[in-house]
């Protein structure tokens, strides 16, 4: 079933349920044409001019952009022009744009880029100018547009304009992790539980440092969404910067107290285990070291004299290399849990951590890298059964 993009508000329980179910878009009839009435009748002028500031702006370099990140920005992009009666934009702009989006065609934008130049390179291939992929391909996005018989768009200046002043990649890449997150963040009270349970002394109440986190998680949440739902002239960046911030200093908090639980049950498994197995715990034990101190992130300050745009991109990099360490810090906590299952009673409820303890994870026959990489991908796609 498609989804209905209109005007109403796309909060962010609406844009998960696409990010994570890939449905196809479709625009309300009445609602389209309603706002596009008074510019379906008007034709470009001045072109050629318009689209050679567009080229000029798409200049970059560097590896692309995930194409989920590009799926979200061309969802925010037509929410956007949606949400503003007096934009400039003619029906078929918007029906091109809706288009790539169904039939997957993904503009091919560079990371190593500022967002108005990452909008002018997810602006490009509507004219059948740039690249594309489509079908696991990197095409001319001329030849996509022969496929499928579509005439290139002649764009105006108000509308190049429309499409660039926008901050929908900052948005996109602020979504795209935190919908990333969520469900590591479910896993790290049901680690705790388990240590607990597991521990001979268990871990003292921490009130304060998982209220702090689920508060401005909340809140990242919130402000991220009130931002991209308001016109870009009234957007407060610097108020979503300090959000972000705030949530990744809470989660480093966090992750550092799981990572020292997971340290203290690997020396005692080396210490009561035999090789090779003791060999393999050793491996683990220095791999939890080692993200302890990468833990120690260098988050942009709010104060120094930084381009805001220049910081953002900063604070891309911080969300990214966050997740990076939660996910393997959360992968050797769960199979060091499953390390002591002979001690720890797997009850029937609990089929997420029984079956998994079974399963092919268990030491020693494979490396720690590669039960890990196993791990994440298992974290990544299941939710935790709850303790009984």
């Amino acid at each position: 079933m498609a989804y209905i993009l209109s005007g109403a508000l796309l909060n962010l329980e609406n844009l998960e349920k696409i990010f994570h179910e890939k449905p196809l878009i479709a625009f309300e009839p009445d609602f389209l044409e309603k706002t596009t009435a008074t510019n379906s009748q008007a034709k470009p002028t001045n072109t050629a001019a318009a689209e050679a500031f567009l080229a000029a702006h798409a200049l970059a370099f560097g590896p692309a952009v995930p194409e989920d990140v590009t799926r979200l920005a061309l969802v925010l992009q037509l929410y956007t022009f949606l949400q503003i009666g007096n934009q400039p934009c003619r029906a078929e702009y918007l029906q091109r744009i809706l288009a790539f989006h169904n039939r997957e065609v993904w503009p091919i934008v560079s990371e190593q880029a500022l967002p108005i130049s990452q909008l002018a390179q997810l602006c490009l291939p509507l004219l059948g100018q740039g690249k594309v992929s489509f079908q696991g391909y990197e095409l001319k996005a001329a030849d996509v547009l022969d496929i499928f018989s579509w005439e290139p768009l002649s764009l105006s200046a108000p509308e190049v304009n429309s499409f660039i002043e926008q901050n929908s990649f900052t948005y996109a890449y602020l979504v795209y992790h935190l919908f990333q997150l969520q469900p590591l963040v479910n896993w790290l009270p049901y680690l705790m539980q388990v240590f607990d349970q597991i521990s001979e002394n268990p871990s003292e109440p921490q009130p304060l440092v998982w209220t702090h986190l689920t508060e401005s998680l909340h809140l990242t949440r919130q402000q991220i969404q009130n931002n991209y739902t308001t016109p870009f002239e009234k957007q407060n960046l610097a108020q979503v910067r300090e959000s972000v911030q705030d949530l990744l200093q809470a989660l480093t908090k966090v992750m550092a107290g799981i990572a020292d639980l997971t340290a203290e049950t690997f020396e005692n498994l080396t210490a009561t285990s035999e090789p090779p197995v003791t060999t393999s715990f050793n491996l683990a034990s220095e791999l939890v070291l080692s993200l302890q101190k990468q833990l120690k992130l260098t988050l942009a300050n709010p104060t120094d004299s930084i381009i805001l745009n220049k910081d953002i991109r900063i604070l891309h990099h911080e969300f990214a290399e966050v997740l990076r360490l939660m996910e393997q810090i959360i992968a050797l906590a769960f199979w060091s849990v499953t390390q002591v299952g002979k001690v720890f009673t797997l009850t029937t409820g609990n089929l997420t951590l029984s079956t998994y303890y079974h399963s092919s994870f268990f030491v020693p026959k494979e490396t720690v890298s590669d039960q890990l990489e196993k791990t994440i991908g298992f974290i990544r796609i299941n939710s935790p059964a709850p303790l009984t």
